[in-house]
């Protein structure tokens, strides 16, 4: 199950929630309407500032998975608050905007999340091997839906929060900003390209057996080719990302201007999908590398290992639908239209 995402330019930080700027009042807003506008967006902009997340794995425990889910909004909003030292009513607003944000995945994108797994699991109990345009399908329809969520995600309404933010705070962001980048490079750079093979390697051999799968030898093999070939993007991808973060401090550093609001929302909406555009290529060839991995892997399933990736699956099917369901007393708020 893909996540609700992560604000950092790395798919597996699902950087990627691109959203529209926000929308604009026509002719010149009244003062009230301005404080309407930046009292609303307030609950939702500081997620801009944040490189946080609410996330999910494949989990196979409908106790750890609901849980997980959950507990999203209060963890994602608990890490956005460390960024600065924001006043009682900021932080309240934040813990709103997160559960409103929440509710609505919860309810719009869940049972979407719900009916791909299905499809994936009565795929895999016919007796038809499985095509190359299917796994093409899955992986398109999963993108599709993190762009949905990237669409309705709280973002939409930044250029109107950091302009209201005090200047100390902003400093407090920036120095948070470029602190969090050089540990998360520092981590990066003390360990080599083959130690970073290696902890996929186990992760993804974990995550299998958790889904009931115990890989095969042959399927090691095929994991550890696919994992030789793919290529490494991490240097450059800190690179475009430590020159987005400079630019976007030099930006903040401009708030007074007129163009402001215009230009910092132009520049979050690059942030999405850098890699991607920057280096078409090679993202692609990647992309296509796994579809290779999926397509050999899901085919080569011997008869109880598809029979016990259906049964978890069913059963996460299952969980997801159930989440999809609880009540919340949050209003659900797809933020790119209610702007």
């Amino acid at each position: 199950m893909t996540s609700l995402g992560y604000y950092l330019p790395n798919r597996n930080w699902l950087a990627n929630m691109l959203l529209n700027s926000p929308t604009i009042m026509p002719g010149t807003p009244s003062r009230k309407q301005m404080i309407t506008m930046y009292r609303n967006m307030r609950r939702i902009a500081i997620l801009t500032i944040s490189a946080s997340a609410l996330s999910l794995g494949a989990c196979t425990s409908s106790l750890v998975l609901g849980t997980a889910y959950n507990e999203a909004a209060k963890r994602t909003a608990d890490r956005v608050k460390s960024f600065a030292d924001f006043d009682k009513e900021q932080r309240q607003e934040i813990d709103q905007s997160f559960q409103s944000f929440l509710q609505w995945h919860r309810i719009s994108e869940l049972p979407a999340y719900s009916a791909i797994i299905n499809n994936v699991a009565t795929t895999l109990q016919s007796d038809q091997s499985i095509s190359e345009i299917q796994i093409e399908q899955w992986f398109d329809t999963i993108e599709q839906r993190g762009q949905r969520a990237r669409e309705c995600s709280p973002l939409g309404g930044a250029s109107g929060f950091l302009t209201e933010m005090a200047g100390w705070q902003i400093q407090q962001l920036e120095n948070k900003l470029r602190t969090n980048r050089s540990e998360q490079y520092e981590r990066f750079r003390k360990t080599s390209a083959e130690e970073r093979r290696k902890r996929r390697r186990e992760w993804m051999i974990s995550w299998s057996s958790r889904a009931g799968i115990k890989m095969n030898d042959a399927q090691k093999l095929l994991l550890d080719n696919t994992l030789s070939q793919q290529t490494s993007m991490g240097e450059r991808r800190f690179k475009l990302w430590t020159d987005w973060t400079e630019q976007f401090i030099s930006l903040l550093n401009d708030r007074e201007s007129e163009q402001f609001p215009g230009r910092v929302q132009s520049h979050i909406d690059n942030l999405w999908n850098l890699t991607e555009r920057n280096y078409p290529q090679e993202w692609n060839q990647n992309r296509e590398l796994w579809q290779g991995f999926a397509h050999a892997f899901l085919n080569g399933l011997s008869v109880d290992q598809k029979n016990a990736l259906v049964n978890n699956m069913v059963s996460i099917s299952k969980t997801v639908t159930t989440l999809s369901k609880k009540k919340s007393r949050a209003k659900p708020v797809c933020f790119r239209d209610s702007l």
